[in-house]
């Protein structure tokens, strides 16, 4: 009996406090609450990265840690509106690396989820199913459906990459959704084009790619890039990824590039 009135008695305090009432509204301290938000919600581009317009991908590369993942010579970064790489060598082999190619990730039937790679956050890793053995290409797959970059190319004397992606504002995509063949218009910074040129449309033109070949670039160059200090130009790129091959893939890439280029500005 006397533990019974024990509990009788606590219940009748619980419920005495139960009923107080406190006057005033809550108050949330929003500075922490978006701080919060910073360090547990899903991780989006935006979060992540800021204003997706001008995203500086060079300060994402990190050149020490490719030193110590046993790079040597590594030079320094180069940098677009689209991308940042560097060279140097891995196990004897001259390599250039690089990320950026900020894209909406479900665009892109040529990737696979990498299940070996558990990520937090509601990021998910991708790897290529291009099964090129000259280059590595990963993505990063943020909350939100956009996606980032990551690959190493071997060097083979200028060749074209072949990861076609959407960045935002300086390149527009169309791909066959039964084929996935990829077709892409690129407005970039790098180097003059170098070797042999044909006109199309009055422009002096750098092809490279072709028949037997499953990709096809062209270049041309719009100017020199008046924020550039080693002597880069605009470039204007038509560019195309049969991936399954088939028909020779300079054909659909010279036909487009004969219909932008009379609209770029006057080299």
């Amino acid at each position: 009996m006397k533990t019974s009135r024990y509990w009788v008695a606590a219940m009748a305090l619980l419920l005495t406090g139960c009923t107080s009432v406190v006057t005033g509204a809550a108050s949330v301290d929003q500075g922490e609450l978006r701080q919060y938000q910073d360090d547990h919600a899903p991780l989006t581009a935006q979060r992540a990265l800021g204003d997706l317009t001008t995203v500086d991908y060079c300060s994402l590369l990190d050149l020490n840690g490719a030193r110590q993942a046993d790079a040597t010579g590594v030079g320094s970064t180069t940098t677009s509106p689209n991308y940042c790489f560097a060279e140097g060598n891995f196990g004897g082999t001259r390599v250039e690396f690089g990320l950026g190619y900020l894209e909406v990730a479900g665009t892109d039937s040529g990737r696979i989820t990498d299940l070996a790679k558990t990520l937090p956050r509601g990021l998910v890793a991708q790897r290529s199913t291009s099964g090129d053995p000259d280059s590595c290409v990963r993505y990063l797959r943020f909350a939100d459906e956009f996606s980032l970059q990551v690959y190493v190319d071997e060097q083979l004397g200028g060749q074209g990459r072949k990861s076609p992606t959407i960045p935002t504002k300086h390149r527009c995509r169309w791909q066959n959704t039964v084929t996935p063949d990829v077709l892409t218009i690129t407005f970039d910074v790098g180097p003059q084009p170098t070797g042999p040129t044909e006109a199309l449309a009055g422009r002096q033109t750098s092809i490279e790619g072709g028949a037997g070949l499953t990709y096809c670039v062209a270049t041309t160059a719009v100017g020199p890039d008046p924020g550039s200090t080693n002597g880069n130009y605009r470039l204007a790129q038509v560019y195309t990824l049969l991936r399954r091959g088939g028909t020779d893939p300079c054909v659909p890439v010279r036909a487009l590039a004969n219909i932008v280029w009379p609209k770029l500005p006057a080299a």
